[in-house]
């Protein structure tokens, strides 16, 4: 729930119960840790501890779940097991006991400390063996107190209450998404030592996949590193994401947001529009543009959106008499214009049968934060198409995009987009994407695209066609369903700044903030979010004891930690806008 002011936004149900500010403190072995808010359920007063957890992170939340923390939701992500440590179970474990005084040596200087963390980031079974000690520690095992007595322990532990700044150069490389453009590392432009021409596809703005884990910078005992959110979580996971887990259970990250870029049309187009207009200048091209229905000049595409100019290339290309050179050039082009576009793809959904181990569902939404003219994206298929029309001419290797409907897109557009809806993302575009940590994609089509030793990227025809939802909404009504119009809730008094809620479903609730002047935004804690500027600078301000966490400028993201506990956003520039995504109801 958030408050602007005196106004609850967006008008969730408020927990039923009261909150009762009072300070008392908890020991875990010999370190001593506040709790400043309890939940009072009305049906039996004070929620007691769980057993064998105790009160962390200046935080205790009575779950509306039954163990998710509250307005935590239900289900957090996919769970990573502990890692091994030579044992499992309750922290009387011996073989795990077995190796605690390897571990306290290993802690016994900053500089041992340091040298431990390093083997937990790349895998060490003593690094794995501390953090689980140190997980069984907060959760009350006093087994492993003594490791919280160590400044690194304390110090990581104190980062997850507090306000997190992922590194701001998350970025794949432009193997792994060969269609990206560079507004990417422009709109970070400060924030690193990288070029403006830098091609980035992606950027994993918030995230705890594997593949892409946001880093926070460490100093340390007078040296500086870095660490990954999964270290964070191995330890501290109730800390971030609310809630009392097991000691065993090492929760993930409930969702995933990139900020994706896909290169532009617009440098193609003067020299698409030389070709078109000496085809033009050809008596053989009359005879074209009559076969081609077209009316006025064929130069005139360049004008049209994006998909109109594809489809028109197209058309040009399949059916025109004779061998032109221009036709060649124009072919070649074309071919340059659509490694700007990303595949046609889908992916499944949790019921999906083709789901291999360790493979999840992925229901995303875009959040259009600018657009080249014409550009678009291709979200679900036209009336009338069939699964045995689609699938053939898949197998005949045609240009399926004739299939789906191109919808252009602006700034501030969002759609959502249902696990087993197919869909693409044009040229041209920028866009914030809150996803379901997941990376099971089926790609269906991808423009005959090849990689610089020239192989074509791996399609997935038949798990796509399987996975595909094909009794779904079609058409105009496919599109009106998939497309969200926010939620504008503006706050009354001096603060008018304004909060749109997005989309709020069942991996997460995306909204968009907008602050002016001197204007701030008040959360409460709770709950893990995750926020990008999009626009302007902010502060964020820990509720408390009003000390300023951290600043922000557009291109940035930051974490709220669960356990940060209430907090403020304020605006420090002329404008500020933010996309929050959480896991709150």
């Amino acid at each position: 729930m958030a408050l602007v002011g005196n106004m609850t936004i967006g008008g969730m149900t408020p927990f039923k119960g009261s909150i009762v500010n009072t300070s008392i403190t908890i020991r875990v072995g010999n370190m001593p840790l506040s709790a400043d808010s309890f939940f009072m359920a009305p049906c039996c007063g004070m929620q007691a501890e769980p057993s064998g957890l105790s009160v962390h992170g200046g935080f205790f939340a009575a779950s509306r779940t039954g163990g998710s923390g509250s307005g935590a939701r239900s289900a957090q992500g996919p769970r990573r097991p502990t890692p091994p440590s030579g044992g499992g179970g309750s922290g009387g474990d011996p073989k795990l006991k077995g190796h605690f005084k390897t571990i306290l040596e290993r802690t016994s200087t900053p500089e041992k400390e340091l040298d431990l963390l390093e083997d937990a980031i790349t895998g060490g079974e003593d690094g794995f063996r501390w953090m689980e000690m140190v997980r069984r520690a907060v959760a009350g095992d006093a087994d492993f107190s003594e490791l919280m007595a160590r400044p690194l322990a304390r110090k990581l532990f104190d980062m997850t209450r507090s306000v997190l700044a992922p590194l701001p150069d998350n970025f794949t490389s432009e193997e792994r998404t060969p269609w990206g453009g560079t507004l990417i590392p422009r709109m970070k432009k400060g924030l690193g030592k990288w070029g403006k021409d830098l091609v980035v596809g992606e950027s994993w703005e918030i995230s705890g996949h594997p593949k892409f884990p946001n880093r926070f910078a460490l100093s340390y005992a007078g040296k500086r590193t870095t660490i990954e959110i999964r270290q964070l979580e191995a330890m501290f996971s109730n800390n971030l994401y609310g809630g009392f887990a097991p000691a065993n259970e090492v929760r993930s990250m409930p969702f995933l947001v990139k900020l994706l870029n896909s290169g532009g049309w617009e440098e193609y187009k003067g020299e698409l529009a030389v070709i078109l207009t000496e085809l033009d200048e050809k008596k053989e091209a009359v005879g074209l543009r009559k076969q081609l229905g077209l009316h006025a000049s064929l130069v005139e595409l360049v004008g049209r959106n994006n998909d109109e100019i594809h489809q028109g290339i197209l058309n040009i290309e399949n059916r025109a008499d004779g061998d032109y050179p221009e036709i060649a050039e124009l072919r070649a082009l074309h071919r340059r214009m659509l490694t700007k576009n990303l595949s046609v793809q889908v992916h499944p959904d949790s019921d999906f049968k083709g789901l291999k181990p360790g493979e999840h569902s992925k229901t995303e939404a875009w959040i259009i934060i600018g657009a080249e003219d014409g550009a678009g994206i291709y979200l679900g298929l036209k009336e009338g198409v069939t699964k045995e029309q689609f699938a053939a001419a898949l197998n005949s290797g045609d240009d399926v995009t004739r299939f789906h409907n191109f919808v252009p897109v602006y700034a501030d557009d969002v759609f959502f987009i249902p696990a087993g809806t197919i869909h693409a993302i044009g040229a041209g575009v920028i866009l914030v994407e809150p996803q379901e940590t997941s990376e099971t994609t089926y790609r269906v089509f991808d423009y005959g695209r090849l990689d610089d030793k020239g192989r074509p990227r791996q399609l997935h025809v038949d798990q796509a066609i399987a996975a595909t939802i094909w009794d779904g909404p079609r058409g105009q009504d496919a599109i009106s369903k998939l497309r969200r119009m926010p939620e504008t809730v503006p706050s009354s008094g001096e603060n008018a700044q304004i909060v749109e809620r997005l989309f709020d479903e069942d991996f997460a609730r995306s909204e968009r903030l907008t602050l002016t002047k001197d204007e701030v935004f008040s959360g409460e804690g709770g709950a893990f979010r995750g926020y990008m500027v999009i626009d302007g600078g902010v502060s964020v301000i820990k509720g408390k004891d009003n000390s300023i966490q951290g600043e922000f400028m557009r291109g940035q993201s930051f974490i709220v930690p669960a356990a940060m506990g209430d907090f403020i956003i304020k605006n420090s520039s002329n404008r500020a806008v933010l996309i929050e995504t959480s896991a709150v109801r």
